[in-house]
């Protein structure tokens, strides 16, 4: 970066910025965490980041555990803007994003009370129930789980996989916050 001219405000790239995004890695520990995840519920769990660089700004896939499924793939699935779906809809909601729109500001407002989203999926037939995963303060991801759409149904199994996203996002969070320490 330099400056072309000198004492004033204004600075200039003197080299190409890169024209696609850097791909998120997931530490080991987030990967066994969305492992267990996808166990205990024995659906489809995922990880997403936010990419607020682009316009509109999207939500990206960093991880997907398929376990036993067979893995299946939508353009979608991998990057979508954020309002989007559940995934995207659930980092705008911690986000403190208020749209113009009544009846979105509405919908932001009942994820941030419950913690979680729930939708309809990238792919027609699953569903996607997604909860913030935050660093201090700062939303740093969203993990979700994708359950076949008719297991949605049974309210008992929607439910546990609601706990289950839940408590892998607490999880999450408490991972990236580190260590509790002492007021000093």
């Amino acid at each position: 970066m330099r400056q072309p001219v000198p004492g004033k405000g204004t600075y200039v790239l003197n080299w190409r910025a890169p024209k696609t995004r850097a791909q998120a890695h997931p530490s080991p520990w987030m990967v066994s965490r969305l492992t267990r995840l996808q166990g205990q519920t024995g659906q489809i769990a995922l990880l997403f980041t936010p990419y607020t660089l682009s316009t509109p700004p999207k939500r990206l896939c960093s991880e997907i555990v398929w376990g036993t499924h067979d893995p299946v793939w939508h353009d979608a699935l991998d990057s979508a803007p954020l309002d989007a779906d559940a995934a995207g809809l659930v980092m705008c909601a911690a986000m403190d994003c208020w749209p113009r729109d009544r009846e979105k500001a509405k919908q932001l407002h009942q994820i941030r009370e419950n913690g979680y989203a729930i939708g309809p999926a990238p792919v027609d037939t699953h569903s996607l129930i997604a909860a913030p995963v935050m660093h201090g303060r700062t939303v740093d991801g969203a993990v979700a789980v994708m359950p076949v759409r008719h297991l949605m149904q049974s309210s008992r199994r929607r439910a546990d996989c609601i706990q289950a996203v839940l408590e892998a996002a607490g999880a999450m969070s408490g991972h990236l916050r580190g260590p509790l320490r002492p007021a000093a």
